[in-house]
C-alpha cells in the first residue's frame, strides 16, 4: 500500500488509515499534518479558542 500525497510506503504503525475515504497517508506526510492542526486549533478566533467559537455560530444560527 502507498501513501497518498507522496507515493511512499504506508505502515500502520507510522501513518494513518482514513477508512472513510480509503486513503493511507505514511508517516512523514501525517506528522506534520498533525502538527499543523493542533497549532490550527489551539488558535484564538476573536478572543475564544476554535470551539467556543464554534459553539458559539452555531447557537446563533439555531432559531
Amino acid at each position: 500500500m502507498r501513501c497518498f500525497q507522496c507515493h511512499g510506503p504506508y505502515h500502520p504503525s507510522t501513518g494513518n488509515w482514513y477508512a472513510r475515504f480509503e486513503v493511507a497517508f505514511c508517516g512523514a506526510c501525517y506528522r506534520p499534518f498533525v502538527k499543523w492542526l493542533a497549532g490550527h486549533l489551539k488558535r484564538k478566533w476573536s478572543g475564544h479558542s476554535f470551539y467556543e467559537e464554534a459553539a458559539i455560530s452555531c447557537s446563533a444560527v439555531r432559531p
